[in-house]
């Protein structure tokens, strides 16, 4: 048993336990491992959260293993690192972490960090370009208000523009991939535009997606994404409404049939399904169906 007195935090690579999710209260039952540091006290090298969590109890002693001798800065960093590498890291953890082998170690190409981090090698390669992107791009990410692999993407747009974006899609938990796609749409938008992204997620239509209290959040991102590609790809949005127009008027059935054409008619073809459960119906429906020309067939297929 060591005096809760007696241990210190480490300076790096470490995250602050306020930032991070809180541990189950069953994690206090695991010693905390720390070495000496010379000062007649000891520095934790793993149990950082239990410490705080224990302090914050006000508990005077607590269980702790002591490796034998002293270590240097580096080598309690690395085996600090070595001793968490086998749980989930947190975002804020698995930055600090190559942030400090970038910096202090030495190890500044993320192959080699994945050695010490035991993490995907494309998570590691993300991690790393990271640090050389702006603040409010890292504090997003850690923050998780943005998912990692879209950081480059987000990087691109102006900082306003980038605030705007997180401000506005707060409230809202977006798929890595639609994420994706907003940041790139709302970009190319602006150079068509020639106005920022932040005038387009300021919008009247925008606005009223948000605001509006009938709907829930993700009802809204799809209206949200309806609005953006169409804007983004005016042309496409154009012949959908036309190919709507038109599978609206020959449809003989609504309830019964359906026409689906190929995402974004990148290929001349169409899916046809046919709900019916009497006999005679079959034979009104499909006659209706025949009854229609090879012409308009073919507008349905490949809208143009």
């Amino acid at each position: 048993m060591v005096d809760i007195g007696k241990l210190e935090l480490p300076k790096a690579p470490y995250v602050d336990a306020a930032l991070l999710p809180r541990l189950p209260p069953e994690a206090l039952l695991l010693p905390l491992l720390a070495v000496d540091n010379g000062r007649s006290a000891y520095t934790i090298l793993d149990g950082c959260k239990r410490f705080a969590m224990r302090k914050a109890n006000a508990t005077p002693q607590c269980a702790c293993g002591v490796v034998a001798g002293l270590l240097s800065g580096e080598q309690a960093g690395l085996l600090r690192i070595l001793l968490n590498r086998g749980r989930t890291l947190h975002i804020r953890e698995q930055f600090l972490f190559c942030e400090w082998l970038a910096t202090a170690a030495g190890v500044t190409e993320p192959d080699a960090a994945v050695h010490f981090l035991k993490l995907p090698w494309k998570q590691v390669l993300d991690l790393y370009g990271l640090l050389y992107y702006p603040r409010d791009v890292v504090d997003a990410v850690l923050e998780e208000k943005i998912h990692l692999q879209n950081a480059p993407d987000l990087r691109t747009l102006p900082e306003e523009d980038r605030g705007a974006f997180l401000a506005f899609f707060e409230e809202f938990e977006l798929s890595q991939q639609t994420e994706r796609e907003f940041i790139q749409w709302l970009s190319e938008i602006a150079l068509i535009r020639k106005h920022g992204a932040s005038e387009i997620l300021g919008g009247a239509e925008c606005e009223a997606i948000r605001k509006d209290t009938q709907r829930n959040a993700p009802q809204k991102i799809q209206q949200i994404r309806t609005l953006l590609h169409s804007a983004r790809y005016p042309e496409f949005d154009a012949a959908l409404k036309r190919w709507n127009l038109l599978a609206s008027e020959i449809n003989p059935d609504p309830s019964a049939v359906t026409f689906a054409p190929d995402p974004f008619f990148e290929k001349d073809r169409l899916e046809v399904r046919v709900v019916v459960s009497l006999p005679g119906k079959a034979v009104d429906t499909f006659g209706k169906l025949s009854g229609i020309c090879a012409e308009t067939w073919s507008k349905l297929m490949g809208p143009g």
